[in-house]
């Protein structure tokens, strides 16, 4: 197996045991167990358990702030109610369909994992900050008389909420029931500022 294809499958293995058993139960040992191979496969690419677990932490980082990069309400009704409400709903189904895309990614992001380390909450603040922030933007730019930042923390307080619902009760808490909920909210606060 060529080596890159090695460290995925390695940092696959270890983001599975520490979802499922926690931070302090990733060793050198129990990835090479839970991934097939011996400990010498793991030691041929990881010097040591920090630098896996440092190398999880990167790679689950950058690809869940690629997740929230990708996502783009839509814009295409010309009545800025229904836009804004429309949008923000096809935003939250898009976010909940990247959270059932990789749950292990996110269940490490919007879930309290036992025994993780300062540098995995620095991580986690840091990509929580960027998607407040991009809120933080698009309300100010839509809504100039709201309190952009802390509209912004509500609604991702609101989107972790929804995560959590989604990796935890998948059958009771689809990211369409969300969508569905949310655009008649949206629209009757859109309508009763008019």
């Amino acid at each position: 197996m060529p080596e890159a294809e090695r460290r995925d499958q390695l940092l696959d293995a270890a983001l599975e045991i520490v979802v499922t058993r926690g931070h302090s139960a990733a060793t050198m040992g129990s990835v090479a167990l839970q991934a097939g191979v011996t400990r010498p496969v793991v030691y041929g690419i990881f010097a040591d358990r920090e630098e896996l677990l440092a190398a999880l932490l990167e790679r689950e980082s950058a690809a869940a702030a690629h997740q929230v990069a990708e996502l783009s309400p839509g814009r295409d009704n010309t009545d800025l109610t229904v836009a804004l409400s429309t949008g923000f709903a096809d935003l939250v189904t898009q976010f909940l369909q990247s959270v059932r895309a990789a749950p292990a990614r996110w269940f490490c992001i919007v879930m309290q994992v036992p025994g993780m380390p300062v540098e995995f909450h620095a991580a986690r603040d840091a990509v929580r900050f960027r998607i407040v922030d991009t809120f933080a933007q698009s309300v100010a730019a839509h809504l100039p008389d709201a309190d952009a930042m802390l509209t912004a923390e509500m609604l991702v307080g609101m989107l972790e909420w929804a995560a959590r619902m989604t990796l935890t009760q998948p059958e009771e808490y689809p990211p369409e029931r969300f969508a569905t909920a949310l655009r008649p909210l949206a629209l009757s606060f859109g309508g009763s500022n008019s």
